[in-house]
């Protein structure tokens, strides 16, 4: 398994104790709680989280992405989406120091246009996209292809509980992926799609749920499943596609109305401040995954704090049950009549 040498392990016994402890509250939790309603499995899974990440960061893992951007110095080019906030931004931020030229499709351009004052206008190329509309994101990759023959590095940082955005993964990866040879394609998801007991393939591919908010941890174990789906499918053409958990990360997604529910809410909004990451501390695994040379040629995993994640039973079980290639199929018919209006 996986371990990176920039996490720093000041006490290895409770270090490892702690990771242990976590890995089986993560795979036992739908089970132990699998009467109860998924908005209040969430709320457990947020606090479980947010402490042992906190742990992490203090005494475990790198306190800057320095080093990690040092290694993975390059010249080449970077598509970056949810660059304009939260941890997005930061990935968009550090992948820039490391030398990329950062390409962001943003539904707002003038929000856009001040992220890139911030980071740096000649290290940023802005693209007006609204990544939940087919024919736009199939536009956007058109443009980048006709100016673009390579691309380095794709990282889906969208942080979003809408369900369309997993297909908006899949249009990015497979789109790009004649230009991707060699690349990375990096995907923010959460370990949130533990907390799923039961995945109904067709409730969620319903054309209508991808354009309503279709359950955050749906929507992750969607985005989880699909990527090991292209894992396995973009193999052979030497890419690579993982995903990361950044951790319990105080952004808008979580002051949203994700936990669906106003007292949990109001709840979650009131102990953020205090027991969640930042959106740069956030960025450590997600940037670590894009640029180091621990992750060459390793593909197919679920990271989270610098180190690989086992992948739940489920989705090894989904996966050779044929559901990854299920949801492909469907995302792949979505886009096809799209294109034919």
């Amino acid at each position: 398994m996986l371990v990176s040498r920039y996490s720093t392990r000041k006490w290895p016994v409770l270090d490892h104790a702690v990771r242990w402890g976590r890995s089986q509250c993560l795979l036992w939790l739908p089970y132990v709680l699998f009467f109860v309603p998924v908005t209040l499995r969430f709320f457990v899974l947020v606090v479980l989280e947010a402490v042992y990440n906190l742990y992490l960061f203090f005494f475990t893992l790198p306190q800057s992405l320095q080093p990690i951007i040092s290694e993975g110095y390059s010249e080449g080019d970077a598509i970056v989406t949810g660059g304009t906030s939260g941890i997005g931004k930061e990935i968009a931020r550090a992948l820039i120091l490391a030398g990329y030229h950062v390409h962001l499709p943003v539904r707002d351009m003038a929000k856009g246009r001040k992220v890139a004052e911030e980071l740096g206008v000649k290290a940023v190329t802005l693209y007006q996209c609204n990544l939940s509309s087919i024919p736009e994101v199939l536009a956007f990759i058109a443009a980048f292809k006709s100016t673009h023959k390579q691309l380095e590095l794709l990282v889906n940082g969208l942080e979003s509980h809408m369900a369309i955005h997993v297909l908006g993964t899949f249009l990015l990866t497979t789109g790009l992926a004649s230009i991707l040879h060699g690349g990375r394609v990096v995907n923010v998801s959460s370990s949130v799609y533990y907390i799923v007991s039961h995945f109904d393939l067709r409730a969620f591919c319903d054309r209508s749920q991808f354009s309503r908010q279709g359950g955050y941890s749906n929507a992750k174990y969607a985005q989880t499943l699909l990527s090991m789906q292209l894992a396995l499918d973009l193999r052979e053409h030497d890419i690579t596609v993982n995903c990361v958990h950044p951790g319990m990360v105080n952004t808008d997604i979580i002051r949203s109305d994700t936990l669906g529910k106003v007292v949990l809410r109001g709840i979650v909004n009131t102990i953020a401040p205090f027991i969640m990451l930042t959106p740069k501390q956030g960025a450590l695994t997600p940037v670590w995954a894009a640029l180091s040379s621990e992750c060459d040629n390793v593909t197919g995993r679920f990271f989270s704090d610098l180190q690989e994640e086992p992948l739940s039973g489920k989705i090894f079980h989904d996966l050779e049950h044929g559901y990854g290639k299920a949801l492909f199929v469907h995302c792949e018919n979505l886009v096809k009549k799209a294109s034919n209006r």
